[in-house]
């Protein structure tokens, strides 16, 4: 038989005879880290976080609520981070894109042009969505800058050769 005891700070306890708690199978507790019941709108699965979470749960003796209460904190911490770090990216952008203005003035919108003109011929596929201080490859004011001065020796040089074929 098992003796039940019960108070205000103590929750359900349940005790074998030979003194053993089974207090967490009676408060819900799973049996195994599979257990648990992750709702799928957030979390998947069969991510390996998700998966590692559990375990470290089970190890805790956390109860399915209790589990998760922690995985609701972390997502919306998560979402927070995010939202704050997508703020700070798209400032960044507007920022390079009004430098970039700054430098080129009216020629903005041709050396912006040229610059993709270059990217598209160029730059390799594996590096076109690579991103480099939040910006992707093509995006970054640098980036942007070089492949435009490289568009304008092009022009320049073809140029220069299409002078020196008709002097000849």
């Amino acid at each position: 038989g098992y003796v039940s005891a019960t108070g205000k700070h103590t929750a359900d306890l349940i005790y074998s005879q030979n003194g053993l708690c089974l207090f967490k199978w009676a408060r819900g507790n799973t049996d195994d880290a599979a257990g648990y019941e992750i709702p799928g709108e957030k979390f998947s699965a069969d991510d390996p976080a998700v998966i590692g979470f559990k375990e470290a749960a089970y190890k805790a003796g956390l109860n399915n609520s209790q589990a998760n209460q922690i995985l609701d904190y972390y997502s919306n911490l998560s979402q927070s981070q995010e939202q704050t770090s997508n703020a700070q990216i798209e400032t960044s952008r507007k920022r390079a894109e009004e430098d970039l203005r700054k430098t080129y003035g009216l020629a903005f919108d041709k050396k912006i042009e040229m610059a993709q003109s270059v990217f598209s011929k160029y730059i390799p596929d594996e590096l076109r969505e690579k991103t480099f201080d939040g910006f992707r490859f093509g995006d970054h004011p640098v980036v942007i800058k070089a492949l435009a001065s490289i568009a304008e020796n092009f022009t320049e040089d073809s140029a220069t050769q299409e002078n020196d074929l008709t002097l000849t």
